[in-house]
């Protein structure tokens, strides 16, 4: 890989470093926050509902943050270093308590903090790397973080096998990381982030200004509330026992977390490198398909085997998933107006996520799994079909 300049090679190592340590909070998030809600509180259903939507709760915060922060003038890698610093400190309480009341609060806090940083980071970004290769150059570290999120996940499940009480020990792990992902960011060349000044609507007004935004905005919506409603649906189906199907923590994390991070190390550096030359209607696309298919064997399987290629096809969406999160706003809005509409597009991602899984437990208390999965396919080919009928669209770069 051609690194063309000290700063784009110092960005590179650096923030590689940083999300391969990261691989640990978005296993956290996605998977060992519910799992631990689940084997060691043993949250009833309507709990686990609510705490599903705290993993993705910072997003509706992040315009505020963005607002609040920007006439700081503060460099953007510094910035978002002071988000992981936050993060760790909650975690790290977090290894200290008994009180699951008290786990709740310190999650939610970190997770303002977590969705908070990506309208910081592509600002670093679009400064630090040629727009050719972004998707390019932030693969590599994606692949670190999905590897990093194989052992972490397995790790997790075999310390909480040994006994359940061990979760602390998880917990101050991810605080450890954390900090380590703060230092790695500190260290990292960037100016401050570029904003546009706020009217009295805020950065909400580009919904209205910017057509093209805004229908982007709606089909990501549709295929985001799907995949947030089944991530914890997911779980429940391999980690209760009443659905029959009798697993470890180790097994559960194998199949929840363990073989998905494998596919997203395979695929992540051709779905960058896809990224890249591709059109962003076509990568969106791609990666709602792999969705659509992994869903639907999951929750129509029983067997290890198909749950284990399910967990194949939702790796390959989790990774375009996130690399299209991270850089589809600079492709559709002017590079000065990138940082405010990444907030509202992260403000969005966090209505949605509180919605998500309110939706999703709510179907399941009436029905079955698969009944879940079947709302969700919908929303998810809504989603396809919007994203189709906006690809001949002019201004999207």
């Amino acid at each position: 890989m051609s690194l063309s300049s000290p700063r784009v090679r110092r960005t590179f190592i650096c923030d590689s470093v940083r999300l391969c340590l990261q691989g640990t909070l978005d296993t956290a998030f996605l998977s060992v926050f519910l799992l631990v809600a689940i084997r060691v509180f043993h949250a009833p259903i309507s709990l686990k509902a609510f705490l599903a939507t705290l993993t993705w709760l910072g997003g509706i915060f992040s315009p505020l943050l963005i607002r609040g922060l920007a006439p700081l003038k503060w460099p953007t890698a510094r910035l978002a270093a002071g988000f992981f610093i936050a993060i760790g400190a909650c975690f790290a309480l977090a290894a200290l308590t008994h009180s699951f009341s008290a786990y709740v609060l310190l999650v939610a806090l970190a997770s303002i903090a977590y969705r908070g940083k990506d309208s910081v980071l592509i600002s670093m970004y679009m400064h630090n790397y040629p727009s050719s290769r972004m998707a390019t150059y932030f693969s590599f570290g994606m692949v670190l973080s999905a590897l990093m999120g194989i052992f972490f996940g397995q790790a997790t499940g075999y310390v909480l096998d040994m006994g359940v009480e061990n979760y602390h020990f998880v917990m101050a792990f991810i605080a450890l990381c954390s900090a380590c992902c703060a230092i790695c960011l500190y260290c990292i060349p960037s100016e401050p982030m570029e904003m546009p000044p706020a009217s009295k609507r805020g950065y909400l007004r580009y919904l209205k200004e910017d057509k093209t935004f805004a229908w982007m905005a709606l089909f990501a919506f549709l295929t985001g509330i799907a995949f947030q409603m089944l991530v914890p649906i997911r779980m429940e189906y391999l980690a209760n026992m009443r659905y029959g199907l009798q697993l470890s923590n180790f097994s559960v994390m194998l199949l929840s977390w363990g073989i998905l991070s494998a596919a997203r190390v395979i695929s992540t550096p051709i779905l960058g490198k896809l990224f890249d030359i591709l059109p962003l209607i076509t990568n969106q696309i791609l990666t709602g398909t792999f969705m659509l298919g992994g869903y639907l064997i999951f929750f129509c399987s029983r067997s290890f085997f198909w749950l284990g290629v399910s967990a194949a096809l939702l790796g390959m969406a989790v990774a375009g998933k996130f690399l299209i999160h991270h850089f589809w706003v600079s492709r559709v809005v002017p590079p000065e107006a990138v940082s405010a509409c990444m907030s509202v597009h992260v403000l969005i991602s966090g209505v949605r996520s509180l919605l998500a899984p309110l939706i999703g437990y709510g179907i399941l208390a009436i029905s079955s799994p698969r009944y879940v999965a079947y709302v969700g396919a919908i929303l998810i080919a809504l989603g396809i079909f919007g994203f189709w009928c906006m690809r001949k669209n002019p201004a999207i770069r």
